[in-house]
């Protein structure tokens, strides 16, 4: 599956179905080292393993203590597809990095002017109106069966969302991502089974269960394995699992991961 294919149709359907000002703009996948110096990108930026990143400009800015000034020019979104073994990652990974992006070409930039540096900075491109715009999107794109989110309460509100402004390869945590109807790379290929650690008070125990198997099903698992009731389950970043067939709750990162049980 071509990765920035998909993106491409992802913008477009999202231009047609969406309120907000979408634009055109090219899609490119994004090189081992980074953002592309093509256009002016901080070292820090290249230096950190980001999955996406925006090219955009920014000249027309409001006046006001904190000015405001929406992308002039989206030069270019490059997007990471593929790991240091240039194996490509699962759609499932790709997509809501691609949605997080698209997110930050409609949202204004800010910044306020520092009297002790006399000159203008930048402030936090992830504000209250930024992760507006992300949910929206995200449920544009639920409603047409390209990315869903993991089910949960309050899964599109700021607190959900926030974890996505850190993903990169190395710390995005394993059932992290949602599904997607439209661009599925697990459907005909799936695994079988799972292998899911479940982790309580220092003690591992492995379950090997069926992909198509529920929360519940897995809860009772761990209940047979550690002869203790459980309630909940947690990933490795303190996100809880919520219901839904499990090989969706881990999808994109293959049949095994780690997951904590409560009582």
């Amino acid at each position: 599956m071509d990765a920035i294919r998909v993106c491409e149709e992802v913008l477009e359907k999202l231009r047609d179905a969406c309120d907000l000002p979408l634009v055109s703009f090219p899609i490119r996948e994004m090189g081992p080292s980074g953002p592309s110096k093509e256009y002016a990108v901080s070292q820090y930026y290249r230096e950190n393993n980001l999955l996406g990143f925006c090219h955009m400009q920014f000249n027309q800015w409001s006046s006001g203590v904190i000015q405001q000034s929406y992308p002039t020019t989206v030069h270019l979104v490059e997007v990471k597809v593929r790991d240091n073994n240039s194996k490509q990652f699962p759609i499932e990974v790709i997509l809501p990095t691609f949605i997080h992006e698209l997110a930050h070409t409609v949202t204004p930039a800010e910044r306020v002017w520092n009297e002790e540096k006399n000159k203008y900075e930048r402030l936090d491109s992830h504000g209250n109106s930024f992760y507006h715009n992300f949910a929206c999107l995200l449920r544009t794109a639920e409603s047409l069966g390209i990315f869903e989110l993991p089910p949960g309460p309050n899964k599109f509100s700021k607190k959900s969302l926030k974890r996505y402004d850190a993903l990169d390869i190395i710390t995005a945590p394993k059932g992290f991502v949602g599904s997607t109807k439209l661009y599925n790379s697990t459907s005909a290929d799936a695994p079988r089974t799972l292998r899911i650690t479940a982790k309580y008070q220092g003690t591992e125990k492995l379950i090997i269960i069926e992909s198509s198997a529920t929360l519940d099903d897995f809860l009772l698992e761990s209940r047979k394995k550690f002869r203790t009731k459980f309630s909940k389950v947690f990933r490795g970043d303190g996100s809880e699992v919520f219901s839904g067939p499990l090989h969706q709750c881990i999808c994109g990162f293959g049949n095994e991961t780690t997951w904590y049980v409560t009582k």
